[in-house]
């Protein structure tokens, strides 16, 4: 099981502290373990687990702040430890996590800038960056993060337009400035952009009547 996966990654990453290997396993483990308990309701514990894995990748960094890996790792961890905290209801802190790994993704992305996998996560951390903002209430904050989330998520499907991610990530982008909108009073355009991603989404749902995410 993961849990006893977990248990032996710890011992022998306890018993060589130095061995990278070991440590990406046990940042593995905290990871899928941390994942597992969120998904069935176990959220105080998912979240320390995924605090824990942060800290061991921060620990690798130290060692090699500039190993494409690692930092590929840790916008990963980052992102998702942004989630965790959102579901515990820690917005600030979901917020900090989830701008440490826009940084890393724009480090990664500036070795890389053709790459559409990075681009994508970009746009989703913009996303995520901007309704953290949002229920912060501040909204002249959030919309520059869903703008500039908005542009990649274009930019990707003009580059594949036939990619289901990247027509998921546009409608996402739209019910972004839908919620944005609605909360400044401007009804027409979180109407217009309510739209615009309910026919991406039934696009999807055309295309393949068995994809629940597109409904």
């Amino acid at each position: 099981s993961y849990r006893k996966a977990l248990d032996i990654r710890r011992r022998l990453a306890g018993q060589a502290p130095a061995d990278r290997r070991s440590q990406l396993d046990l940042w593995s483990s905290y990871n899928n373990v941390g994942g597992l308990l969120r998904e069935t309701g176990d959220t105080p514990g998912a979240l320390r687990l995924h605090e824990q894995a942060k800290a061991t990748v921060d620990a690798l960094l130290r060692a090699a702040p500039d190993d494409p890996e690692l930092l590929r790792i840790a916008a990963q961890t980052s992102s998702t430890l942004s989630v965790s905290y959102a579901q515990r209801g820690r917005i600030t802190d979901g917020l900090a996590a989830a701008r440490a790994s826009l940084a890393f993704d724009e480090r990664l992305l500036a070795h890389d800038p053709q790459s559409l996998p990075l681009r994508q996560d970009l746009a989703s951390v913009h996303g995520r960056i901007g309704m953290f903002l949002m229920k912060l209430g501040d909204h002249d904050a959030a919309l520059p993060h869903f703008q500039q989330g908005y542009d990649l998520a274009v930019t990707l499907l003009e580059a594949d337009p036939a990619n289901v991610t990247f027509q998921r990530r546009l409608s996402n982008g739209h019910s972004h400035f839908a919620h944005l909108y609605a909360r400044q009073d401007d009804h027409v355009a979180a109407w217009r952009h309510q739209q615009a991603g309910l026919a991406l989404r039934q696009r999807l749902v055309d295309q393949d009547p068995a994809d629940r995410q597109g409904s």
